[in-house]
């Protein structure tokens, strides 16, 4: 469930910083903001335990990972203004489901995985001076899950109708930065985005 901070929704995983620094001579702001949202998950049925459904045997892992950073750094003065921002949010972690047992009787066996992970990330930084001014914004976005959906090599599986492995995954990464300087003199703007979508799906 996503969360509501300030009036806006954001993910369940959320952090935000906000910089600001003046001075007659300079003025610096600086900051760093990392979220990660990586849960292990399992769902599974152990070697040597013994499963008689009767019915549909239904093994399923649903997890739903958003992290979101949000950053703002800005600076000014008469002499020097610098400002930099460093948010980053990584969607990762380990989602298993598996059948290892003994089944000893099911109408149809369903083992799943359904994973639906990503991540969001803005940056902005700003400075101003007479002198000279720099603003960078370095940002980074990860989303890589690891998902695993298997029945285990000392499984013993007796089904009448159809067994079905499945893994559903939905991956997104975003990452967005601005940066803008202002100076009577020199003005420098940097602006870095790395975005990573790197799922490892394996069934």
């Amino acid at each position: 469930i996503n969360a509501v901070v300030d009036g806006d929704t954001v993910a369940p995983a959320y952090a935000t910083v906000t910089l600001g620094a003046g001075g007659l001579l300079g003025g610096a702001a600086g900051g760093t903001v990392a979220v990660s949202n990586s849960p292990t998950m399992e769902a599974g049925v152990g070697a040597g335990t013994v499963v008689d459904a009767g019915g549909v045997l239904s093994l399923e892992s649903d997890a739903y990972q958003r992290a979101q950073a949000d950053g703002l750094s800005a600076a000014g003065g008469l002499g020097v203004g610098v400002g930099v921002v460093l948010p980053s949010a990584t969607a990762g972690g380990s989602i298993r489901t598996h059948f290892d047992g003994d089944l000893l009787a099911a109408d149809s066996v369903d083992v799943r995985s359904k994973v639906d992970a990503s991540t969001r990330v803005d940056g902005r930084a700003g400075g101003g001076a007479l002198g000279a001014a720099l603003a960078s914004a370095t940002v980074a976005a990860t989303t890589s899950p690891n998902v695993q959906t298997y029945v285990g090599g000392s499984a013993d599986m007796t089904a009448t109708g159809d067994v079905t492995l499945a893994s559903l995954v939905l991956t997104q990464a975003d990452g967005r930065a601005g940066a803008v300087g202002f100076a009577a003199g020199a003005s420098i703007t940097d602006v870095t985005v790395n975005v990573t979508l790197a799922p490892q799906v394996e069934t």
